[in-house]
């Protein structure tokens, strides 16, 4: 090759792309109103075929779980999350006025929709799920584990043949329960800044201190109120020290 000719370099391989057609109607738009026709054909069935309201309840949850993990496979929408917690709110306020036992199925479902999309979807989320799409499975993960752990609390401990009416101990379990999720969300979250654990453990941690501040400081009382904020005082400065960063060790 003789050097005073200038280098010929070829030149990289051109990739020919084609955009993306942009489609004509919104399918997300579509998406929420055939979630909505869903529930209407529903309440007709309901109406029309006279079948039980909590069997009613029981499949559509069912169906919002079946549905949020189809659309999860296909397609990253808050639709199926969105069917998911009004089932649980709806479960919730149901078991609230009924205490029909049935109903904790309902919940069940719901908790364990958003538990899949919390954590067997975490190895992908960082390239698939949106921060506002990881927000609302850890958010509906916390509110869904409340109302799920506190319905079955009530209807396994109160009014008990084992334990006796009123086993007052379960709102010290509870409580404690709820704080130790919430603080190791609190911890792990804000160790590795995850916004979306963060986030789900302060709503735990909140809960729990409200209800041993509002509900079991007047509806306990002796030892079992004394070990209910000696647990809380353990475990929240258990987690503060955690959480607090150690300081530099200076040679």
């Amino acid at each position: 090759m003789d050097p005073t000719q200038p280098e010929v370099v070829a030149p990289d391989r051109v990739v020919l792309t084609t955009a993306r057609p942009q489609p004509v109607v919104n399918g997300n738009a579509m998406q929420w109103l055939g979630g909505a026709l869903l529930v209407i054909a529903g309440v007709l069935v309901w109406r029309e075929v006279s079948l039980e309201a909590v069997v009613m309840l029981l499949v559509g949850s069912g169906a919002a779980m079946v549905g949020t993990l189809v659309l999860e496979r296909k397609k990253k929408s808050l639709l199926g999350p969105a069917l998911t917690l009004a089932s649980v709110v709806v479960s919730s306020a149901w078991y609230a006025a009924t205490r029909d036992p049935l109903v904790l199925l309902s919940l069940a479902s719901g908790f364990a929709t958003f538990a899949w999309l919390a954590f067997a979807n975490r190895a992908r989320t960082a390239l698939v799920m949106t921060p506002a799409h990881r927000m609302f499975a850890w958010q509906g993960l916390a509110w869904s584990g409340l109302a799920l752990t506190l319905a079955t609390s009530f209807h396994l401990f109160h009014g008990s043949e084992l334990l006796g009416d009123g086993f007052v101990a379960r709102r010290v379990i509870v409580t404690v329960a709820w704080l130790a999720a919430g603080l190791a969300g609190v911890v792990w979250g804000g160790k590795r800044e995850d916004r979306a654990v963060l986030g789900a453990g302060l709503v735990l941690t909140v809960a729990a201190l409200g209800k041993l501040l509002l509900y079991d400081t007047t509806h306990l009382d002796g030892v079992l109120r004394i070990a209910a904020f000696a647990l809380a005082g353990g475990l929240t400065w258990v987690g503060g020290r955690l959480i607090t960063p150690k300081a530099p060790v200076v040679a």
